[in-house]
């Protein structure tokens, strides 16, 4: 992320008393329910703050999460029809790993960007921080990000996670979130 911004824990929620991303039920979500969320340890809230002038830029909160998939999804992932790419794991060990049912992950439950920092890829930046620290913590193992992107006729985050690498996990969204998820460790990461 840029030197530019301070990530942090929010503990004070009037701190976000002014925060405005100007999709309305996500804006009544931070200011009527994120609290009561955190304080009923189903998430942990995230603030993203200006270092120049100590501005609220985004607000994120993490869930654990675990992740169901299939022969077919791998099958996907294999063949590079995934939107997201093939795990990076010991290839002995590949076809005990595919053959698992459920798998560890970290889910964005919540990421909103303020309108006054909208359109400068912060949220792009803010995904790439949540990456580095799923897979950097060491309190449980995690292999996929999830997220339930917000998808309505008003609004829709769905691209915006496609092109972080997120894959569609149904064929159609359910309600007004469509599930997704993006593979922490891949081939191709000089990281791993």
């Amino acid at each position: 992320m840029d030197e530019a911004y301070e990530i942090g824990l929010i503990s004070d929620f009037d701190s976000i008393s002014t925060f405005l991303c100007g999709v309305k039920p996500m804006d009544d979500f931070i200011h009527s329910e994120l609290e009561v969320y955190t304080k009923n340890h189903y998430c942990s809230a995230y603030y993203v703050k200006s270092k120049s002038n100590d501005e609220l830029a985004a607000i994120f909160a993490l869930s654990f999460d675990s992740l169901v998939l299939d022969p077919d999804d791998f099958d996907d992932m294999n063949t590079g029809a995934s939107e997201t790419d093939r795990p990076d794991v010991d290839e002995l060990y590949r076809t005990r790993f595919e053959e698992k049912s459920v798998y560890p992950a970290l889910e964005i439950a919540y990421l909103a960007v303020d309108r006054k920092f909208q359109a400068r890829h912060l949220g792009t930046a803010i995904v790439d921080e949540i990456v580095k620290y799923a897979k950097a913590q060491t309190l449980a193992g995690c292999v996929f990000l999830t997220v339930k992107a917000y998808h309505t006729s008003e609004y829709s985050a769905f691209s915006f996670y496609q092109k972080c690498r997120f894959a569609r996990l149904t064929a159609t969204p359910r309600g007004e979130v469509w599930p997704m998820s993006k593979t922490l460790w891949y081939e191709e990461d000089d990281e791993s």
